[in-house]
């Protein structure tokens, strides 16, 4: 009988992941479903098994649960994948990749945020190993950002030196921020992890362009530059109204009917 992956249906990010299992063909669609199906005591079964932290893996013959990395080698026995099941069964492979998709899994309603207004039935374990994990990371992968950024303006436009550059994009993505009708979370990690989501996204639209830059000179850098900065606000801005945006809630006024 098929093993059954179980995620978290109100995460978007998990739904996308178990929707490529299906692709890859380690899961068909009768065996992949959302943890918000399940009730009595195997939904009991499942919460003890991790499945707020970890996707879950239902051997359903025999009522075998495995979670995360592990559950997800489980699967490649006799599929087309299989050949990778030695590989990725490697210790330092293993835990690398569990580190990997802990961090994001404890941590997904900042990386996947859920749409606006859900509760979720499903929220992650707060840890705080793997929240200082993603701030390092998001927080390092900006900083290399900006200083692209920096490099790149500063080749293309001169002016003060690439740390300054760097310097001034990163206050004009927080003044851009500023700008917005801002809802701020009230958990600090939570506000934090989202603006630096924020940067993020825009930072890696914007990297490749900024690169090539690098290769020429004159208006073609120029051009590259402007367009690369342009893309990466762009999608910040997308970023930011989607996860940090009031959402307007505008009154329907009566309709005033005329005398007479």
């Amino acid at each position: 009988m098929p093993k059954t992956l179980i995620y978290d249906g109100d995460c978007p990010m998990c739904g996308w992941i178990s929707r490529r299992f299906g692709d890859l063909g380690l899961v068909d669609d009768a065996h992949r479903r959302p943890y918000q199906t399940f009730d009595g005591d195997l939904a009991a079964r499942l919460e003890a098994a991790g499945i707020r932290n970890e996707m879950l893996v239902l051997d359903a013959a025999t009522g075998e649960l495995r979670a995360g990395i592990e559950g997800f080698l489980w699967l490649l026995p006799g599929t087309r994948w299989s050949w990778l099941s030695g590989l990725l069964s490697l210790a330092p492979m293993r835990a690398l990749m569990q580190l990997a998709y802990r961090t994001i899994a404890y941590n997904r309603r900042v990386v996947a945020p859920p749409p606006r207004g859900i509760v979720c039935a499903c929220d992650p374990d707060p840890h705080a190993g793997f929240r200082a994990l993603l701030i390092v990371v998001l927080t390092v992968f900006d900083l290399l950002g900006a200083l692209l950024l920096g490099l790149a303006a500063s080749a293309a436009f001169g002016g003060p030196g690439p740390l300054p550059m760097a310097v001034l994009g990163i206050l004009a993505a927080l003044v851009a921020l500023l700008m917005l009708r801002l809802s701020l979370p009230l958990e600090p990690f939570v506000l934090l992890g989202n603006v630096l989501m924020v940067v993020a996204a825009g930072a890696l639209v914007a990297a490749p362009g900024l690169a090539f830059s690098l290769a020429f000179d004159g208006v073609a850098s120029r051009l590259l530059v402007g367009a690369s900065i342009g893309l990466g606000f762009w999608r910040s801005l997308r970023s930011g109204r989607r996860r940090l945006m009031r959402p307007r809630l505008v009154a329907k006024q009566p309709r005033l009917k005329p005398n007479g």
